[in-house]
């Protein structure tokens, strides 16, 4: 007598297998339909009554734009601040709100239109949602990886006395660009179905479309191949970091370092606590239509969160509201506030338009020799007379003469205090600091750094 149950079994995968190829959006199976024959590979494509996926799909738009949306705003912030996206950790934050703002974005507009066609839109809008998905997910786990291994590396150097480098910007966009196009290449796996490769993709419990197991073949390639690539191994080295940080003792007990570790450490934390809750009631639990929507919108939480942990570092904080009160970029906030500080004397009196363009266009004027002239200076000082400059666009004459500190001026004797005000500035990384008043003489110190010569202080007295 043959084999019928066989012959039924691989009729089902070759059904199943078919379906994925040719019609991903329609369920292949109703949670009503299961029974007690019902197998693994069932119960993930068995979706619950279309009323009960239109509640859900319109619950997981509504999160997912608030989520995406916080993200996206965080993310513009730190993106229209010059000084602030200039520093290498602050620049992986950035690529890290990326594949958040997109996986969130994405997900509320293919849930809506989902929502409103009253079940799921297309094949083809499977296919893309797969890809959205994977690559959202891995290039949020890889990039967190690589942001656990520069800490991790920090404190290490740290520990053994040894300098650190931070990495370039260079450097963090070429990372970021390998951890993407690496993620891309791990959401094209699902897009072209073929028996021969065991790896497929489809609506898990009719709800969204991810990677899904068909058969005995995909269930061993997708936790022995794939979720390694995709996921694992970033996460157990994210937890091997924190716990070798632990045992080793690596945090430093005071200064910037311990600052900026517990920073990103709240990141890479956020990361462990929202997807790893995820992956287990979407992939390791049984698969039921009640857990894979809690897990997905656990998983769609992940973005917001990062977005508000991220807010806790004081300079993203007031780029992000300097973009939401459409505030100028950093060079101009920082003239501005030269100017404000300008236009009070050391007393804390305002100054009349006269005065204020004086001392405005004296300031103007020892920059611009500052600038022209900080390749001469050594290590010695000289005095600059300046005359009066409102009204006038004659060049600065300059006459430099050693300075001594304990030369005394008879002439300002019995002289009345007149205001002064102190000003920093820097320039090629070098602080300058100037002290202006009436007076109109001007004393220069030089210095040098690295080899070279500069200017590292401006008095006029």
């Amino acid at each position: 007598m043959p084999d019928t149950r066989g012959s039924e079994t691989e009729m089902a995968i070759s059904t199943r297998l078919l379906s994925l190829m040719y019609d991903k959006a329609t369920p292949r199976l109703r949670v009503d339909e299961l029974n007690e024959n019902s197998t693994r590979y069932d119960l993930a494509v068995a979706a619950p009554p279309d009323e009960t996926l239109v509640d859900y799909w319109y619950a997981w738009a509504i999160i997912t734009f608030l989520s995406g949306m916080f993200s996206f705003v965080v993310f513009l912030g730190v993106v229209s601040s010059r000084k602030t996206r200039r520093q290498p950790f602050n620049l992986y934050l950035i690529y890290l709100m990326v594949p958040d703002f997109l996986f969130s974005l994405l997900c509320a507009m293919t849930c809506l239109m989902n929502a409103i066609h009253g079940s799921y839109w297309s094949h083809w809008m499977c296919n893309f949602q797969q890809f959205y998905v994977v690559f959202g997910f891995g290039a949020n786990m890889w990039l967190n990886g690589v942001v656990c291994f520069q800490l991790h590396r920090m404190l290490s150097f740290s520990n053994g006395r040894r300098r650190y480098q931070m990495p370039s910007r260079r450097r963090v966009t070429f990372h970021s660009m390998a951890v993407y196009s690496w993620c891309l290449f791990l959401a094209s796996w699902g897009i072209y179905e073929t028996p021969k490769f065991p790896f497929h993709s489809g609506a898990v419990t009719g709800l969204g479309c991810l990677p899904v197991e068909t058969d005995g073949a995909s269930t061993l390639f997708f936790w022995l191949v794939f979720f390694p690539v995709f996921a694992g191994i970033p996460l157990v080295y994210v937890m091997w970091a924190c716990f070798d940080v632990y045992r080793r003792n690596l945090l430093p007990p005071r200064g910037k370092r311990r600052l900026l570790f517990i920073y990103y450490a709240r990141l890479v934390g956020m990361f462990v606590v929202m997807w790893v809750p995820s992956i287990v009631l979407a992939f390791v639990m049984p698969i039921s239509p009640e857990y894979f929507f809690a897990g997905g919108t656990w998983s769609h939480l992940q973005g917001g969160v990062s977005a508000v942990v991220a807010l806790m570092k004081p300079d993203i904080l007031q780029a992000v509201k300097r973009f939401i009160k459409c505030r100028c970029d950093d060079a101009e906030v920082e003239k501005d506030e030269r100017f404000r500080q300008q236009s009070e004397d050391s007393h804390g009196k305002s100054l009349t338009d006269a005065e204020r363009m004086r001392r405005t266009s004296t300031s103007m004027r020892v920059s611009e020799y500052d600038s022209h002239y900080n390749k001469s200076l050594g290590d010695m000082s000289f005095d600059l007379e300046i005359g009066p400059s409102v009204g006038t666009n004659k060049s600065t004459e300059l006459e430099t003469t050693p300075h001594k500190e304990e030369q005394t001026k008879p002439e300002q004797e019995g002289k009345e205090d007149t205001p002064s005000m102190d000003t920093s500035d820097g320039i090629d990384g070098v602080s300058r600091h100037s002290r202006i008043d009436q007076t109109g003489q001007v004393t220069i110190h030089g210095s040098r750094k690295n080899g070279r010569r500069y200017a590292n202080e401006i008095v006029i007295e």
